[in-house]
């Protein structure tokens, strides 16, 4: 696996095979947004702990 720039700040693939492609691209949602919808995850989406 490659090290990823320290500073870069363009996108950046974190993983692209078979299974399908991960890309972060930073600032791509402002952060006051991104706080809504981590908020929204948080008490929106059930979670579970186990093994399947």
């Amino acid at each position: 696996m490659a090290q990823l720039g320290l500073f870069d700040r363009g996108p950046q693939r974190l993983l692209d095979d078979a299974s399908g492609r991960i890309v972060l691209t930073p600032e791509l949602v402002d952060g006051e947004t991104a706080g809504r919808w981590f908020e929204q995850l948080q008490t929106g989406v059930q979670g579970r702990a186990g093994r399947d």
